[in-house]
């Protein structure tokens, strides 16, 4: 209702709205059990696997967007309706998701649930080039960005001054949970998660805003200038929260290939604005503190990821694990959400543990009998393989994985078309900036356990390639 008051358009109000909501993961929540706590090994973890189907505020929005676009269809208020590559590739994205849940799925009624969730980008991608045709909706975008990173990194801060969430409405984990027991992790040290499930997961969402907001440090800007630096500070400041490891070496090439590019390609000197500078000098302290006291030693602790029980050497062997899967299911998998519950299968096929009484003292030891022994990391850590992209082949199979690439390949390839096309500097510089945010998702989705968001990539590649967009930023 407020966005409408301030925009007067419905439509463009609906997609302002939907944007808002996209930190939110709170909604009416279904859990659908699938192993037992009583089924695992790991014995110092209280819960078992199960997987949740989530209708959130934004599935609402997006509802309602179809039923916009279907009464302007029928209504024939649409002058043109735009099919092309893009649409038909994000409609092949949702059939092949829905095939592979009917001809792979272990669950196929927990799958196919799950893939209806693939008409999303495909609504709001008809929705965005149909309904939303020559309205200005970046720099109301843009500030919707700025609001959703401060709120996201005033949550996550006091979540780190509280060292636990804060019981709001919400996050979605109102406890802290140490996942792993590995060497190369501190269970003592808090990792802010703010409205998402894991502090991994608040990085990933963080890293392509920071690319957003990165040029207004170095470039003069027409609306937002100072508004975006800050915000890039705020999100700067929660993203080493995180102790994001993989997520800060992904912003950190992204960041280089960008000055690298524009210097060194584009000839454009590049020199932080001296109010920025200033800024920086007064909170370098701040920062100091949190790199020595927690970006250091996270650092330090990853050389003792690659030993036994580290969290290199179970990645490791959970990609091996995932590969098998793959193997035996390469054309459709085993169903969206079956990944873990059938390699914890598979596990329990090979290794029959019982009679054994665990209790503080032989924790340790039972634990290291299992990694020696077990013919599965899936026995002592029954988690998804920390690989974006094994873990959606292993569920959905060969077609429906490079049919996802192909249609992620054909959105990045709309920011090189804009930035071939223009020939204003500022506006190459904020393109390739964005798109390496984009970018720097599928490189930190090498070391976790999810994909990016196929409508994330939809928004930010229809609200930046186009020129008449960046008019009104640059």
């Amino acid at each position: 209702m407020v966005v409408y008051l301030l925009t007067r358009d419905f439509r463009k109000s609906l997609f302002l709205a939907y944007l808002a909501s996209w930190p939110l993961r709170i909604g009416k929540t279904y859990e659908i059990p699938l192993i037992s706590p009583n089924e695992l090994i790991n014995t110092d973890r209280a819960f078992g696997i199960s997987e949740f189907i989530v209708i959130s505020i934004r599935e609402i929005f997006i509802v309602i967007m179809f039923l916009v676009l279907l009464r302007d269809l029928v209504l024939k208020k649409l002058k043109t309706f735009k099919l092309d590559w893009i649409s038909i590739f994000l409609f092949l994205n949702f059939l092949f998701l829905v095939l592979s849940s009917i001809f792979g799925s272990l669950r196929p009624e927990i799958s196919l649930t799950l893939s209806l969730f693939a008409l999303e980008p495909l609504i709001l991608y008809l929705f965005l080039k149909n309904c939303l045709v020559k309205k200005k909706i970046l720099f109301p975008s843009l500030a919707i960005f700025t609001s959703m990173i401060i709120v996201v990194s005033f949550l996550a801060t006091l979540q780190f001054i509280k060292k636990g969430t804060l019981g709001l409405s919400i996050e979605i984990s109102h406890e802290f949970l140490p996942l792993s027991l590995g060497i190369d992790e501190n269970i003592f040290v808090f990792r802010p998660l703010a409205t998402f499930y894991h502090a991994n997961e608040l990085a990933q969402f963080l890293l392509p805003y920071l690319f957003i907001f990165l040029p207004s440090l170095f470039l003069v800007l027409k609306k937002l200038n100072k508004v975006l630096a800050m915000s890039f500070v705020f999100g700067f400041w929660v993203f080493l929260l995180t102790l994001g490891r993989a997520a800060w070496l992904s912003f950190l090439i992204g960041f280089l290939i960008w000055l690298f590019i524009l210097e060194k390609r584009w000839g454009l000197r590049l020199k932080i604005k001296k109010q920025f500078l200033k800024l920086g000098l007064r909170i370098l302290p701040l920062f100091l503190l949190i790199l020595i006291g927690f970006v250091f030693p996270r650092l330090i602790n990853t050389f003792n990821s690659f030993q036994i029980y580290g969290g290199a050497y179970t990645r490791w062997e959970l990609v091996k694990d995932s590969l098998k899967t793959i193997n035996q299911f390469p054309l459709f998998g085993v169903g969206l959400g079956m990944d873990v519950f059938y390699s914890f299968q598979q596990s329990l096929e090979k290794l029959v543990f019982s009679g054994v009484s665990v209790n503080n003292e032989n924790l340790y030891l039972l634990q290291q009998y299992l990694i020696k022994s077990a013919p599965s990391v899936f026995s002592y850590f029954p988690e998804a393989v920390h690989n974006g992209f094994l873990y959606l082949f292993s569920q959905v199979g060969f077609i429906a994985f490079a049919v996802f690439l192909t249609t992620c390949t054909l959105l990045l390839r709309q920011f090189f078309l804009a930035i071939k096309k223009t020939k204003i500097i500022i506006h190459k510089a904020i393109l390739l900036s964005v798109s390496l945010g984009i970018i720097s998702l599928f490189f930190n989705n090498l070391f976790q356990a999810f994909i990016p968001n196929l409508q994330e990539i939809v928004f930010l590649t229809i609200l930046f390639t186009s020129q008449e967009e960046l008019k009104q930023l640059a």
